[in-house]
């Protein structure tokens, strides 16, 4: 019996020092592999001479998807953000596309690096030099757009200008990358506030690069995306725009791009622009003539009554060259059918203050127009509520 305890006590020795040392041995290990797991400056490898042996020996088993969490992600636990990324480069080299976990991942380091910090923006314009195929581009792209940084933009845009997104195109004009890169500038706008701070760097790079942009689809979403962020210089932008462009395709856009600088938020200082524009009506050069445009298309849209008085002391006293281009202020005013809007009109033409004829018979066609509309819309009611009584008779 005593023999007995002393060979278990003697084993359970050896087995304790066996597993101490196998613990050090595996933490050491761990510890080259595992620098951090947080996002940021502490993603960068401390000592990068392990990453190419790392990369080498991992890249097929790179290639099997890691289970967690029920599913399944490219993103190894173990590994450091760099060392992922390594390992997720040669993923998209060899053609894997699928949007995984680690997507998003890649977007919140690329927003959380320092400013001018490119260690990944190289890798990645390095990625559309060579034949990469088309499937990876495109999630590398969205990836730029998500991450909504002053270098993601300043990439992209790039990328653009280099051609590197034109070589997959369909005898339409457009490719896959075009596509994709029209939806990563409007979500440039879709990221307008990036840790509860405006997007104002985004939208200097895109102001820096939208005059002169061949492309007309990334020209319109470009477009968007500057008026949707609302910046004061954006708008000055539009006006130089306005002058400057004679393509008819453009002038379209311009015009229909410019209403979101006032719809979706309120900006006091755009509308003390707009007024301040709208009121330059007794000088008759281009410019004015532009400003006046854009202003009272806008102020007539914003859906604020106050904004819309604006417009109407205008035209009031607008010479009468002006009066066809008053017609699309107020066709604008009743875009929405607003009853609130043609109460608001009907009382100032009660009052007879407005002198052009012209805009007098237009706004009382759109008048009638809006009120033959609402009654319709009140007799389809009426209509609908009487069938549905009747079902439950």
């Amino acid at each position: 019996m005593q023999k007995n305890t002393k060979i278990m006590m003697a084993t359970t020795a050896i087995l304790t020092v066996l597993g101490v040392g196998i613990y050090l041995l595996t933490q050491e290990d761990s510890n080259a592999l595992v620098k951090t797991n947080n996002i940021g400056n502490d993603a960068i490898i401390k000592d990068n001479s392990n990453l190419k042996n790392i990369v080498s020996n991992n890249k097929n088993k790179s290639l099997k998807k890691i289970k967690q969490n029920d599913y399944y992600s490219h993103y190894n636990p173990k590994l450091t953000n760099l060392e992922n990324w390594k390992l997720w480069l040669n993923n998209l080299k060899n053609g894997d596309s699928s949007y995984n976990n680690f997507e998003k991942r890649i977007a919140d380091i690329l927003r959380s690096l320092p400013a001018g910090d490119n260690i990944f923006y190289s890798d990645i314009y390095d990625l559309f030099l060579h034949d990469t195929p088309s499937g990876p581009k495109k999630l590398i792209i969205s990836i730029l757009g998500s991450a909504a940084t002053k270098e993601s933009a300043e990439l992209l845009y790039k990328l653009i200008d280099d051609g590197l997104l034109i070589e997959v195109g369909d005898k339409h004009g457009s490719s896959d990358e075009e596509l994709a890169a029209r939806g990563a500038i409007r979500r440039f706008a879709n990221q307008k506030w990036v840790y509860g701070k405006p997007n104002h760097h985004v939208a200097k790079v895109m102001e820096k690069n939208w005059q002169g942009l061949q492309n007309i689809m990334l020209y319109h979403a470009t477009a968007d995306s500057l008026a949707y962020i609302g910046e004061d210089s954006s708008l000055d932008l539009f006006f130089d725009e306005f002058l400057s462009v004679t393509d008819p395709i453009k002038i379209k856009i311009l015009n229909q791009s410019v209403k979101n600088f006032t719809r979706g938020h309120n900006n006091p200082q755009i509308k003390d622009k707009l007024k301040h524009h709208l009121g330059s009506f007794k000088k008759n050069d281009e410019r004015s003539r532009i400003q006046r445009q854009v202003s009272g298309l806008l102020l007539a849209t914003t859906g604020d009554a106050r904004d819309k008085e604006a417009v109407l002391r205008w035209a009031q006293e607008a010479p009468g060259t002006d009066a066809e281009q008053a017609r699309e202020f107020f066709i604008a005013m009743f875009e929405y059918d607003s009853r609130e809007d043609s109460d608001l009109i009907s009382k100032h033409i009660s009052r007879e203050r407005i002198n052009s004829p012209l805009i007098r018979q237009v706004i009382e066609e759109e008048i009638a127009n809006t009120n033959n509309r609402q009654q319709a819309y009140e007799k389809e009611m009426q209509r609908q509520d009487r069938l549905y009584n009747n079902n439950w008779k």
